[in-house]
């Protein structure tokens, strides 16, 4: 579960000391470094350059956060459940992936196969 927050610096609140490197903000960059290199190889297996792929993985890892960030507003938690922020970041990539003029670089780092 996610912390409510109602004020934006303590959105990012450790929920146990015991489980992060240090700062929540640490852990978030940590775990998109490790993510973008651990899933840069499948990437250009699929025809996808790396350096395309990392910017349109950092878009999207991006705004699936802020995504969370905003279902995290208590007057929003409330109403809705976590799963809300899974939900609101596919209709952002949904309705990013309908505009006229997509960079390329976004939509390869969006497409799960090379079909």
């Amino acid at each position: 579960m996610w912390t409510k927050w109602t004020d934006p610096a303590k959105a990012f609140a450790v929920p146990s000391p015991k489980l992060v490197f240090g700062s929540p903000w640490v852990n978030i960059i940590v775990a998109w470094v490790v993510l973008m290199l651990l899933l840069m190889g499948p990437a250009k297996l699929i025809g996808v350059k790396p350096s395309d792929w990392a910017k349109g993985f950092s878009v999207i890892w991006w705004l699936w956060w802020l995504s969370a960030f905003i279902v995290g507003y208590k007057p929003i938690a409330d109403v809705v459940t976590t799963e809300f922020a899974f939900t609101l970041a596919l209709f952002l990539g949904m309705l990013i992936g309908n505009l006229p003029k997509v960079h390329q670089w976004l939509l390869g780092s969006a497409r799960g196969s090379g079909l």
